[in-house]
């Protein structure tokens, strides 16, 4: 099987260590890891260079400033992806769960996957699993949960792009297929304390 590509968007926050921690003690030789960045950002660039003697293959991009809450970052890196990859994508202040990757390159396949995900302290929906029932629903779709081969589906360019993406997923790809397991911390302490 092809490696997952991974795409990290950062905005520089100090969380990034933590966030390629949790990808790092996962990682697959073949895994594509691709960290992007809204312009110059020193601290990301310092982060992910702790990495680079150890893993030579991940990128580091510094792409124009979007302002989308890194979904348009996310659309440039897959507009240079080749069709048919599997990806996923996690934000600067979020973490994989331990085993996660393993478990989507399990999952990964010709359709959407969509795994779950809980919430973590500072955020407003503290402790909450989403989602609730498995559906497309706004306000049950992040981006961490989401793994799909490169397709046509690209971000939404608003705060719920992450939907508008799965949406898009659903609309070429056809149904996804749900997964009850929790693969990522949205802003957990441990990022937050970074």
């Amino acid at each position: 099987m092809t490696g997952l590509t991974i795409i990290v968007p950062t905005l520089g926050r100090p969380s990034l260590a933590a966030t390629i921690q949790s990808i790092a003690g996962q990682i697959d030789w073949d895994d594509h890891v691709i960290v992007v960045t809204d312009g110059h950002r020193p601290l990301a660039h310092d982060i992910f260079e702790r990495w680079y003697d150890e893993f030579p293959g991940w990128e580091f991009l510094e792409l124009p400033p979007d302002g989308n809450w890194g979904h348009g970052l996310r659309n440039q890196v897959l507009d240079k992806l080749k069709p048919g990859i599997p990806v996923c994508t996690i934000d600067d202040d979020d973490v994989y769960e331990d085993g996660a990757l393993e478990l989507i390159r399990t999952a990964a396949c010709d359709k959407p996957v969509i795994f779950r995900m809980r919430f973590g302290r500072g955020h407003r929906a503290d402790g909450l699993v989403v989602w609730q029932q498995p559906r497309l629903q706004l306000g049950d779709i992040g981006t961490p949960m989401i793994v799909a081969p490169v397709c046509g589906a690209r971000f939404g360019l608003s705060y719920l792009g992450d939907f508008d993406y799965a949406t898009a997923l659903v609309a070429e790809l056809g149904e996804p297929i749900w997964r009850d397991e929790v693969i990522a911390h949205i802003r957990p302490s441990a990022v937050e304390d970074t």
